[in-house]
């Protein structure tokens, strides 16, 4: 059964709120949690994070891309490149590498790059990592 493009649309823009909603949730939680909360090792807690992108990108293209690979695995292959120099810059930074898993596991991000395939995010995603730096200074 069809449904009706405007019960699509909200249905929509409910998720992208909840969604949008979750991701502020988890970075208020990275805010306010002190550093020595998460007892990993850092590269473990990076291996945790980079396993986990790829796991949720690897979810997205089975369950829900309905696009070939050769289309969606260099944007896949873009969101790894894209949360492993972020982790650096957050290593050099003595910042905790979990504020990476903002990005890497941002629901918007799996979506846009795991399902829908648009490398063309790759540019506005490469930007991610001057964000960074200038909240980090703001921070100093």
């Amino acid at each position: 059964r069809l449904v009706p493009v405007a019960d699509r649309s909200r249905v929509i823009i409910i998720g992208g709120a909840a969604l949008a909603a979750l991701i502020v949730l988890l970075a208020l939680l990275l805010a306010t949690t002190p550093a020595d909360a998460i007892r990993l090792p850092r590269r473990r807690s990076e291996a945790l994070i980079v396993g986990g992108a790829i796991f949720l990108q690897l979810t997205a293209i089975v369950i829900a891309s309905p696009l070939p690979a050769g289309r969606i695995v260099p944007a896949g292959i873009g969101v790894l490149v894209i949360t492993v120099m972020l982790l650096r810059l957050l290593r050099r930074r003595d910042e905790s590498a979990w504020t990476a898993a903002l990005f890497a596991w941002n629901p918007v991000v799996i979506y846009q790059m795991g399902v829908m395939g648009r490398s063309a995010v790759w540019v506005a995603l490469l930007l991610l990592p001057l964000l960074v730096l200038a909240v980090a200074k703001r921070r100093k």
